[in-house]
C-alpha cells in the first residue's frame, strides 16, 4: 500500500515539474474566500429519482501560476478537498476534483469542464462516490468570494 502511495506521488510529481517549468516567469498568485456553488445534478444508477439540488459553500484557498490553480477547500456539508483546474484560454478550462468526508467513510471525485462569465464560472462535471460506484452528472455555477494575499 505504501509502495502504491509512493509510486503515485512520483508520477504526480513527474507530470507537474514539465507543467510548471514552462512557466518559470510566472509568480504564484494566493487569494483565499468563500465559493458558493449552486448545482443541480442526477444518479445516473437512479435517473428516476429526477434532478437533485446539490449545492454547498466552500471556504477555499486559490494558489495560482499561469493556467494553473490548485484550490484546496472546506466544505460545509464537512468534507475536505482539493481542486485542480487548468485554463485551456481566456474563458474555457478543464478540473479534477476529490474530496474525503471528514467524520464517514466515503468521498467524491469528479472531472468537469468550465466557462468563465465575469468572476464566476459555469461547470458541467460528472463523477462519483468513493465508497459506491454511483456515477452522477452535475450542472452548475462556481462563484468566488476572495480575497489577494
Amino acid at each position: 500500500m505504501l509502495m502504491k502511495k509512493l509510486s503515485m506521488l512520483c508520477i504526480l510529481a513527474l507530470f507537474m515539474n514539465p507543467i510548471f517549468s514552462q512557466e518559470n516567469t510566472e509568480t504564484w498568485s494566493k487569494s483565499f474566500g468563500v465559493m458558493l456553488v449552486p448545482q443541480g445534478g442526477i444518479d445516473l444508477k437512479n435517473t428516476k429519482a429526477g434532478l437533485s439540488n446539490q449545492s454547498n459553500i466552500l471556504f477555499i484557498g486559490n494558489f495560482t501560476k499561469g493556467k494553473n490553480t490548485f484550490i484546496p477547500f472546506y466544505s460545509v456539508a464537512n468534507a475536505l478537498g482539493m481542486a485542480y483546474s487548468r485554463s485551456f484560454s481566456e474563458n474555457y478550462g478543464m478540473y479534477t476534483i476529490a474530496n474525503k468526508n471528514v467524520l464517514a467513510d466515503g468521498g467524491y471525485f469528479g472531472i468537469g469542464a468550465t466557462r468563465k462569465v465575469g468572476n464566476a464560472s459555469l461547470f458541467i462535471e460528472t463523477g462519483t462516490q468513493w465508497n459506491t460506484w454511483s456515477p452522477g452528472f452535475n450542472i452548475g455555477v462556481f462563484i468566488p468570494f476572495t480575497f489577494k494575499i
